[in-house]
């Protein structure tokens, strides 16, 4: 079976990661799999560092260099088209749904009577408004013979509009990590360096959506109770000097430390000492930080609003969820990680075990199969 299977964004490690475990179920099988990458990064990404190609172990088709946003539309949609009018797989995995060239690609295939799928990464937390786009969302995945989704939350998503239960795939999101990476060795390393006192780690853009305001305000009031307290925040954007005055303002600038973007073992010795990652976002699409930070057997503290719930935080066992927009619950949170009944290292590792790059692979793969009764 010849499968072709599209994909935005070259810089993406995750995809990289099971891309390449794909591409070998696929030898193994005997399905011939062409990977399009769109392009090499996209406005998002640019200044978050270069692609990294030791994660793509995989033959891939590139069509643009430089940023996906940056590809004039006049140029890109019918050229979209023409590859879904003409292209000959036996399945094609659309890359999303939301751009002039997702939809071009749609039409062509539609065209030509050629069998689809999508990839839906949203969730309803995300969805903006209108009736305009709910019917667009809702033409679109009723066209679609597959849709793959991250989890419940982006099955309800699909759900919501108009997407039929059968052709719903849940497919497991796995992180990129290390070749290094000996889950065995974690809990010891943790318990070796985690540090004493309550340290709290977040990682990701420094932007709007993360809602680092709420976050800084709800560790000053988790600090006067344990004044030797630490947030440490990893990553760069637009907001960094914002927080910095507010971190002056609440007096909080001796407990916090701006990282800047680390490498990958950098990160992992982050994620060892940490006594838990937040996320406070108000809004994401899955959060794969929740999946480093576990698989080195960091509990969580997740924002409600994140598309990992219910998956992979699980009270007792690897974290805790908040509502967002409520401090108090942030800083009840925090102060309840930082106790003494706080998930072990064992138990974080049991709920991410089952999220692989092979397992995430196997998702995509076996679906296709099923619905071409291979």
């Amino acid at each position: 079976m010849k499968i072709d299977i599209w994909h935005n964004v070259l810089w993406s490690r995750y995809k990289g990661r099971v891309f390449s475990a794909l591409h070998r179920k696929a030898q193994a099988s005997g399905d011939l799999v062409h990977f399009v990458q769109m392009a090499e990064t996209d406005g998002n990404r640019v200044g978050l560092g270069a692609v990294d190609l030791d994660y793509h172990r995989y033959p891939f088709e590139l069509l643009y260099r430089g940023a996906l946003n940056a590809i004039p539309r006049w140029r890109s949609v019918p050229y979209f088209f023409w590859r879904g009018l003409t292209g000959r797989a036996d399945f094609t995995i659309i890359a999303g749904y939301a751009s002039a060239q997702d939809w071009a690609q749609l039409l062509g295939l539609v065209l030509q009577g050629r069998p689809r799928g999508v990839f839906c990464d949203s969730t309803l937390g995300e969805s903006r408004p209108g009736r305009l786009r709910a019917g667009l969302k809702r033409f679109f995945f009723r066209r679609c013979d597959l849709i793959f989704c991250y989890g419940e939350r982006a099955q309800a998503m699909a759900l919501h509009f108009g997407a039929r239960p059968e052709a719903l795939v849940t497919r497991c999101q796995a992180a990129a990590l290390p070749d290094d990476y000996n889950a065995a060795v974690i809990p010891e390393l943790r318990a070796h360096l985690r540090s004493p006192s309550p340290s709290f780690l977040y990682v990701g853009r420094l932007a709007p959506e993360k809602n680092l305001s709420r976050l800084l305000s709800a560790f000053a009031r988790f600090v006067v109770e344990q004044p030797s307290a630490r947030l440490r925040l990893v990553g760069a954007g637009p907001l960094q000097l914002q927080l910095v005055r507010e971190a002056e303002a609440l007096g909080i600038t001796d407990r916090l430390a701006f990282v800047g973007g680390l490498d990958q073992h950098a990160l992992a010795d982050e994620y060892l000492a940490a006594t838990a990652l937040i996320l406070p976002s108000l809004r994401e699409p899955w959060g794969l930080v929740v999946n480093e930070a576990l698989a080195y057997g960091c509990p969580v503290l997740v924002s409600d609003r994140c598309g990992c719930l219910p998956e992979l935080v699980r009270p007792g066992l690897s974290g805790l969820a908040f509502d967002p927009l409520n401090e108090a619950a942030l800083r009840d949170g925090m102060a309840a990680l930082a106790g003494e009944d706080s998930p072990s290292a064992v138990s974080c590792l049991s709920v991410i075990t089952p999220f692989t790059p092979d397992a995430a692979a196997a998702d995509i793969l076996d679906a296709i199969h099923r619905l071409r009764g291979c």
